[in-house]
């Protein structure tokens, strides 16, 4: 339910303010080293989304097929939700983090890979291990994330860094638009510029 309230705010600022047709055409629908992160404000609550190609975030975007994909996306989605590392406020706005959530098939998929792969004779293996090989290039997965944070001075809210590129170096350029109440725009992140003054 909160996911449903914060994806409708985040929607409806971004349409009234004409952003959103502007965030699927600054990058392709899928483009590696890009993604599109979107800031907006209601009342004392900052809701950060993030939309981003798997690639960018692990390194590949099939269904995992080895213990190593799995931990990777167990280190991946552990990271994402370490929210503080990832934005840092300026801390005058005293901004706490309250959740994350996380939509990806590939992070659904990590739950059942030991289960698929104990039923398994190995001729089963060899063929499905051929077929997955196959889908590693023509799997095209995407991450999108939604955190939500409470400042309780939000006015004096003047400054976020962004260090997604920091944790995952794979980004290399990144959309941001924001809406607050003081102030909107858009400006492109990396990881040498990944500062946003508001």
């Amino acid at each position: 339910m909160k996911k449903l309230l914060a994806t409708s705010i985040l929607t409806a600022a971004f349409s009234s303010n004409g952003f959103s047709q502007d965030m699927h055409t600054q990058h392709g629908a899928h483009e590696h080293g890009a993604a599109n992160l979107n800031i907006v404000q209601e009342n004392d609550q900052i809701m950060i989304s993030l939309e981003t190609p798997a690639m960018n975030i692990l390194g590949f975007e099939h269904a995992p097929s080895t213990e190593e994909h799995v931990t990777t996306i167990h280190n991946a989605k552990t990271q994402l939700l370490n929210a503080n590392a990832l934005f840092e406020f300026n801390k005058k706005a005293n901004c706490q983090f309250v959740e994350a959530n996380i939509e990806s098939e590939l992070f659904d998929n990590e739950a059942h890979h030991e289960d698929e792969h104990e039923d398994q004779h190995e001729d089963e293996h060899e063929d499905e291990h051929e077929d997955e090989h196959e889908d590693e290039h023509e799997s095209h997965n995407d991450i999108d994330v939604i955190w939500s944070f409470q400042c309780k001075k939000p006015k004096k809210l003047t400054e976020l860094t962004v260090n997604l590129a920091q944790f995952f170096p794979s980004f290399i350029d990144i959309d941001a638009q924001y809406i607050l109440q003081q102030s909107q725009g858009v400006i492109e992140l990396s990881a040498k510029d990944n500062v946003i003054k508001f």
